[in-house]
């Protein structure tokens, strides 16, 4: 879960030239959830980075990223028994 945080952060600052970032999570029975919220420049890539590579390994299926006016979005759901 680190690594992928980490990751939305880094993309969010480099790429998105976010300057304000807010990370919210909860667990339930059987699943992580964490949001990452940004201010940044929202634009698909278009390509397969690192983040997405990882997200793709650790919770195939389990995320969506979301670009709006005000930033980016990424929700993730990992089960509690991986």
């Amino acid at each position: 879960i680190s690594q992928i945080i980490e990751e939305a952060v880094s993309d969010s600052v480099r790429f998105g030239k976010a300057n304000v970032i807010s990370i919210n999570g909860s667990v339930s029975t059987d699943h992580y959830y964490f949001i990452v919220n940004d201010n940044g420049m929202s634009k698909d890539q278009g390509g397969s980075g690192l983040g997405t590579i990882l997200l793709d390994e650790i919770a195939p299926n389990l995320w969506r990223r979301e670009y709006a006016l005000g930033g980016t979005n990424l929700e993730v759901w990992i089960p509690l028994n991986r």
